[in-house]
């Protein structure tokens, strides 16, 4: 896939194939600092009530965001993200943009 090299508002992207759709997905800002750990899960695997076991997500907790996507090059079908931070919200802005 061709994604850029910068998504605002989770920074670049680093995931290993064989863990697509669901990741995780590891986000870090321009100086390639760890920022955030993502796992996509679809609509249609939460309305199944699926269990999953993925691997763990690197580096402490600050604060998680869960919302929904209607699909993107990578990962097509509605679902929504797991934003795990490891850094704080006024931290979060170094991926703003």
């Amino acid at each position: 896939m061709n994604f850029p090299k910068f998504f605002p508002s989770l920074g670049i992207l680093f995931v290993k194939p064989e863990t697509l759709p669901l990741g995780p997905f590891l986000c870090f800002d321009r100086k390639d600092r760890l920022m955030a750990t993502v796992y996509m899960v679809s609509i249609k695997d939460i309305d199944d009530h699926k269990a999953f076991e993925v691997p763990a997500f690197a580096g402490a907790t600050d604060h998680v965001n869960i919302y929904f996507n209607p699909g993107h090059p990578g990962v097509d079908v509605p679902h929504y993200h797991f934003v795990i931070w490891h850094v704080t919200k006024k931290e979060e802005e170094r991926v703003a943009n």
